[in-house]
């Protein structure tokens, strides 16, 4: 059980915050966010109610960084509910997270961004025009590898092969050309040639 530091004053323990800005959330009609948390009908568990009984079952924060988080977004704040979790772990918790099937396993665009080292931007970009993981891989900016038939090499090899610019490669990809288009499709040559 979790006890509280023999502080005179509870405003300076920053738990203490955590607790009163989550009852805001939930509680208070003028506070910005109670609006998006009393609509889903989120709410605090009344043993919560008491900052002691919170700090009791939720302890000490394991760092600065660490802030509430309701492991069910659509649950509420309660005891089997709630862990302290830093900024990626809440990130990865948002209810509009789009999760992603990739290798066997279950991704967020920013985890499989970091995953692949690639930009968590453009994979999102790329992504939201309805494009699969490899379809966006294929087109990135900072990915220069193209897989065709089961090959892959870099846009500069592929240029090689197909006597096609790497210039128009690039250009292809980014107009939406499919990978086979974009290697097989001969250039076409200027009349002055």
């Amino acid at each position: 059980m979790n006890t509280l530091p023999l502080h005179t004053n509870r405003k300076e323990i920053p738990e203490y915050h955590t607790w009163k800005n989550m009852r805001a959330r939930c509680n208070a009609p003028c506070n910005q966010g109670s609006r998006f948390y009393q609509s889903k009908g989120i709410t605090v568990c009344e043993r919560w109610d008491n900052f002691e009984n919170f700090y009791a079952d939720m302890g000490k924060k394991p760092t600065t960084a660490h802030s509430i988080d309701r492991i069910n977004n659509d649950g509420n704040y309660e005891p089997s509910n709630c862990r302290w979790a830093n900024h990626t772990q809440q990130a990865n918790n948002k209810s509009n997270n789009k999760l992603l099937n990739y290798e066997g396993a279950v991704w967020t665009i920013p985890d499989l961004a970091r995953h692949l080292k690639v930009s968590i931007v453009a994979l999102r970009k790329h992504l939201d025009k309805g494009r699969s993981v490899e379809e966006a891989l294929n087109r990135m900016d900072n990915n220069s590898f193209i897989t065709y038939n089961g090959e892959k090499k870099s846009r500069k090899e592929w240029s090689e092969i197909f006597g096609i610019k790497i210039g128009n490669i690039h250009s292809r990809l980014n107009r939406g050309w499919s990978v086979e288009k974009t290697l097989t499709t001969k250039e076409r040559r200027s009349p002055n040639t």
